[in-house]
């Protein structure tokens, strides 16, 4: 069993003033499909968007790194409406899994990471996500499932993604 300590968390603060102050229904529908965040990121470029620890995640760097990601879900097949489902703690790639998928219009959906695998299962089997992505130390509960979630088509483990080697560019979405 993993023992957490509040003193061991991380402190993670995001800065998300620079669209909150004027969001409507209009811009929240943009930024649910990725619109938003891709203006905000030329906007507010240098911006911190992320403090993690001690490093400074601005809204350029979210920005390549979901563009990148978002692309590798393009080059393996996703579309709109396609579910990425993702098992990960609170770090950057959470929220780069999350944006990512939604530039694409991919429907992105975290597993909480305190589930056991039959609630992992049944959550596999209810949503059927065809990409899942999780960190490493939740490899193994989905190991002991793969034979049992046949939605899924690829399994991901964040350990960096393989779509960070790729030259980060706009992805296309619908």
């Amino acid at each position: 069993m993993k023992v957490h300590h509040a003193s061991r968390r991380p402190s993670v603060i995001i800065q998300l003033r620079p669209f909150i102050n004027s969001v409507d229904k209009a811009e929240f529908k943009r930024f649910i499909r990725g619109d938003l965040a891709n203006a905000t990121a030329e906007s507010y470029s240098d911006t911190p968007f992320l403090n993690f620890y001690d490093e400074i995640i601005t809204y350029k760097d979210v920005d390549e790194t979901t563009d990148a990601f978002a692309n590798y879900l393009v080059a393996v097949g996703l579309q709109k409406g396609d579910i990425v489902s993702f098992m990960m703690g609170n770090t950057p790639h959470f929220f780069y899994t999350l944006l990512g998928a939604q530039k694409i219009g991919a429907i992105g959906g975290p597993i909480s990471c305190w589930w056991q695998a039959a609630e992992v299962e049944y959550l596999i089997d209810d949503s059927k996500p065809r990409i899942l992505v999780v960190d490493p130390e939740y490899a193994q509960i989905v190991s002991a499932l793969k034979d049992r979630m046949p939605s899924v088509e690829r399994i991901l483990v964040n350990a960096p993604g393989p779509w960070e080697a790729q030259a980060p560019t706009r992805p296309k979405s619908d």
